[in-house]
C-alpha cells in the first residue's frame, strides 16, 4: 500500500488525492534507478484496487508487445467496470516505434486504460508523449529536509521490524 511508501510528504499527498478518488490520470514518474517509483505506482493501484499489467521497457520495449500484450489488456473491460491501468516501467528503453505507437494507443484507449510511464532517462521518452498525452511528470527527487524525515521513518520501521523478528 501507500501507507507501506518511504515517500516525501508532497508526492504522498498527491497520491493519496488519486487513490480517494478512484482515478489515476496518465502518469510519467520520473528519477534516479531504485528510489520506489515502480513500487509507487504499484501500490497506487493496489490501493484504488485497479487491475493492471506492467511492462518493462527494457525486456519488452518492441512495438510487438504494444500490438500484443498492451492492446489486448487495454480493448477489454476489467472484471469489476473499472478502469484499467498499464505500468510501462522503464519506458526510457521503449524502442522508438514503440513510443511513436503509443501516441495514438493513449489517446484511443483512454476511457478504458490508464498509462504510468517510469523512466530514469526523461530525456529518452518522447515529448509528443510527455508533454501532451500525460497528465503530469512526477519527479522522485528528495529534498534535503525530506531525507532527514524519510530516514527516520525508516529507522522506526527497520526497528520495528527487527523487534517483531526478535532480532
Amino acid at each position: 500500500t501507500l501507507a507501506d511508501c518511504f515517500l516525501p510528504a508532497a508526492t504522498r499527498a498527491l497520491f493519496n488525492s488519486f487513490v480517494e478518488k478512484k482515478s489515476v490520470p496518465h502518469l510519467l514518474l520520473s528519477g534516479t534507478p531504485g528510489i520506489g517509483k515502480t513500487t509507487a505506482a504499484i501500490c497506487m493501484l493496489n490501493d484504488i484496487g485497479a487491475e493492471y499489467i506492467s511492462i518493462n521497457g527494457s525486456m519488452k520495449g518492441s512495438i510487438d508487445t504494444l500490438r500484443n500484450d498492451i492492446q489486448q489488456f487495454a480493448q477489454t473491460i476489467s472484471w469489476n467496470g473499472e478502469k484499467k491501468y498499464v505500468i510501462l516501467d522503464e519506458a526510457d528503453n521503449l524502442s522508438k516505434a514503440m513510443q511513436l505507437g503509443l501516441r495514438g494507443f493513449i489517446e484511443e484507449y483512454s476511457v478504458n486504460c490508464g498509462f504510468i510511464f517510469t523512466c530514469n532517462y526523461r530525456s529518452k521518452i518522447e515529448d509528443a508523449i510527455a508533454d501532451s498525452r500525460l497528465m503530469s511528470e512526477i519527479e522522485f527527487t528528495f529534498r534535503a529536509a525530506e531525507r532527514q524525515d524519510l530516514a527516520k521513518a525508516l529507522y522506526k520501521k527497520l526497528t520495528a521490524v527487527l523487534t517483531e523478528n526478535n532480532v
